[in-house]
């Protein structure tokens, strides 16, 4: 198989449904102009009916990235302490470092095939952070960190704010987006760059209580374009969300189909609620390694043995395999 299989970044291995790139195809011609009222209501609306949150606890953002970003610099300032998870989305902690944030890092542990956080640990770090993040499914495990916990008490026992990263909600299929008009303090951040495939054209989007809500679209009130509102209304049709869920059920497959195979070759491969895969390959310098072969795969930070693959089209991760394979018997 020719080429480098692409398997380092969460993307979808699909293009989104052709409805939705005609509509964005049609917005070209308007791009000289600032989106209007009616076209920002529509995806508002699209949203709130997709989420089933009122409008008005939504932000449209660019990109999942740009709402943590906002989120960091508007509910937190230099010197606070903010917690998060011992391993999570790399961004998250590369943000709180650069703005002089004090990171609380809550540690994590191999839990059989899944991975759990320290229930005792967060619940202390989040009583005194003024921001407490968390990645659920966390990345780069995959694992549901907050399903022996209850979010509702989380929330009340944080000093400031709790910001659940919900970037993969749609192949976990869990949530906590309702519960954020019944609180003051939960914030719930996600995006269109996972099974939505449209990681190129930076959609993302806030649930937030309403003044916080309210003050982000008001520092950025241009800050998504006409491209991507019009993929957000054209995506929230029935027809077009099929999609997503063909996304979903292709990755679900896969997932289970390379744990099969990969503990054949004696590789761990926990289980994941995302659409990527945790790996522990037991050969040092594994990243690497394996993108000598030609597949490119995330390197985490708990091991050099360890990789963290998304799943890609069929050739993509059929190359991971014959990769792994090779690797194993060197």
């Amino acid at each position: 198989m020719a080429g480098v299989a692409r398997l380092d970044l969460n993307e979808s291995p699909f293009a989104p449904p052709r409805e939705v790139t005609r509509r964005v195809e049609e917005e070209l011609a308007r791009i000289n102009r600032y989106p209007e009222r009616g076209l920002i209501d529509k995806a508002y609306e699209a949203l709130s009916t997709y989420t089933g949150v009122e409008k008005d606890y939504i932000t449209i953002t660019c990109g999942g990235d740009s709402a943590l970003y906002m989120l960091f610099t508007m509910l937190a300032s230099q010197g606070d302490r903010v917690a998060i998870p011992r391993y999570s989305f790399s961004t998250i902690k590369k943000l709180a470092r650069s703005l002089g944030f004090r990171v609380s890092e809550v540690p994590l542990w191999e839990d059989g095939e899944w991975w759990s956080i320290d229930r005792e640990a967060l619940f202390e770090a989040a009583r005194g952070a003024s921001l407490t993040v968390i990645d659920n499914p966390n990345n780069p495990t995959g694992s549901m960190l907050l399903q022996e916990i209850t979010v509702e008490e989380l929330a009340r026992e944080s000093k400031g704010f709790l910001v659940i990263d919900e970037a993969y909600y749609e192949f976990s299929r869990e949530t906590v987006a309702g519960l954020v008009p019944e609180s003051s303090n939960l914030v719930v951040v996600r995006t269109l760059s996972k099974a939505f495939s449209l990681a190129g054209l930076r959609v993302g989007y806030v649930v937030a209580p309403k003044e916080i809500a309210e003050r982000i679209r008001y520092l950025n009130p241009y800050s998504t374009s006409r491209l991507s509102l019009a993929a957000i209304i054209a995506y929230m049709s029935p027809e077009n969300l099929k999609h997503v869920r063909t996304v979903v059920e292709y990755v679900d497959r896969w997932k289970e189909k390379l744990r099969r195979e990969t503990y054949k070759m004696g590789v761990k491969t926990y289980k994941s609620k995302a659409n990527f895969i945790l790996m522990d390959t037991g050969v040092e310098k594994a990243g690497e390694k394996l993108e000598n072969l030609g597949v490119k795969v995330r390197r985490v930070e708990i091991s050099d043995t360890m990789v963290r693959a998304s799943i890609g089209m069929e050739w993509e991760n059929e190359k991971l395999l014959e990769a792994l394979q090779e690797l194993k018997t060197r």
